[in-house]
């Protein structure tokens, strides 16, 4: 397997002599935090200047900043070496040979792992305010008590039947994700990870393929986010899809003290749904799982669905144990056998995901979800 690795790309280090300002529109409501493009030539690997003195880095195109209902003139100046503390980076892991670190402002946010032969990549753990993992530590390590389901791992993405083959349990086995190639970079306000897959059935024959793309963000420790982008294209003939509660193309396993069941978590969703039962099997634009960590506070965690993504908005495949998977096919376990949910994909067609991961403290209100989730919907952009 031949993997392609970018090292980190620091645009701050040589940055272009710029003089211009940009204007940030006001948006009502409470404060979130999210990117803002700027479409204005020579900007990239500099900063945004407010009139408090703030510095936000622009690079690929993208500030991120917290909104404000008022309209801002943010001026732009040659970036700084101070200003790095602010970045993203995405480093290649010192124990692991096929891991990398995602570091956001000199702070670790998660590793994702992507060995070859291995059932599924995955991300852990997913760090929060204060260093403390919203994810389940096990089976990748031992500090959660609870040693059900070994294949929940951390963040992942899998589905339980592509054309026959499972690759949501580890028990059959018989499905495989086999990475591509993968490529990261990043520089200032985002960092990407590009990675190219094929899922493979038992004898690692090529069932379909993925492009998966992360594009992670330089927000504060307190409203981490990032994105997910996924296009599932059948390149090795016709694929179908079955139609089964295992499933999560966005999949999450809490950590133990955070589950509904056993420890402090709620689940909510967009539609209201409070609790499990409430939320189970039901469509709904994001869910959230949030409680509290011992001695850290409140932290949770919400997976945001976009409505460009196939079948929007998705069904939930959460569980008051920790478990939370957005899934777009389970329709007869959801609607008691009423529907059916299968899909098949014709030879070359394809089909496409996108989600936004919002890793916050305070609970879902005080970490002003559905605004955070407006502002998904409707980015602004810098004039």
């Amino acid at each position: 397997m031949k993997f392609f690795n970018i090292a980190l790309v620091l645009l701050f280090l040589a940055p272009a002599a710029f003089a211009a300002e940009i204007t940030i529109p006001g948006v009502e409501g409470p404060l979130v935090w999210g990117p803002v493009s700027v479409d204005l030539p020579g900007t990239d690997g500099n900063i945004a200047v407010d009139e408090a003195g703030n510095r936000y880095p622009i690079s690929m195109g993208i500030v991120v900043l917290p909104s404000s209902p008022s309209s801002r003139q943010l001026t732009i100046k040659p970036a700084k070496r101070k200003d790095r503390k602010n970045s993203v980076s995405i480093e290649p892991n010192a124990k692991e040979k096929h891991a990398v670190d995602i570091v956001v402002g000199g702070e670790l946010l998660t590793t994702y792992y992507y060995k070859d032969g291995d059932h599924k990549s995955y991300m852990w753990p997913i760090l929060s305010e204060g260093g403390a993992s919203v994810t389940r530590d096990w089976p990748m390590g031992e500090a959660d008590k609870s040693k059900d389901h070994p294949h929940h791992q951390s963040f992942w993405t899998s589905y339980g039947d592509v054309n026959g083959s499972d690759y949501w349990e580890f028990g059959e086995r018989t499905g495989y994700q086999k990475t591509n190639s993968i490529d990261f970079h990043a520089s200032g306000a985002v960092g990407n990870i590009d990675t190219k897959m094929t899922w493979q059935d038992k004898n690692h024959k090529p069932v379909i393929d993925e492009h998966r793309v992360y594009t992670f963000y330089n927000t504060p420790a307190s409203n981490r986010i990032f994105d997910i982008s996924i296009t599932l294209t059948a390149n090795h003939g016709e694929v179908k899809f079955g139609d089964t509660k295992e499933g999560g193309l966005a999949g999450v396993r809490m950590a133990d003290a955070l589950r509904e069941k056993g420890g402090s978590g709620t689940i909510t969703n967009s539609e209201g749904g409070v609790g499990a039962k409430q939320t189970w099997g039901k469509p709904a634009a994001w869910c959230d799982y949030s409680g509290t960590l011992k001695g850290v506070g409140k932290r949770g965690l919400t997976v945001m669905d976009h409505p460009s993504s196939f079948r929007y908005p998705t069904h939930w495949h959460v569980r008051d144990y920790g478990l939370m998977g957005a899934n777009a096919f389970g329709y007869s376990y959801f609607y008691n056998k009423e529907k059916n949910g299968e899909h098949i994909l014709k030879a070359g067609e394809s089909i496409s995901f996108n989600y936004r991961i919002y890793i916050h403290s305070g609970d879902v209100n005080e970490a002003n979800v559905t605004e955070t989730y407006a502002a998904f919907l409707n980015p602004i952009s810098a004039k």
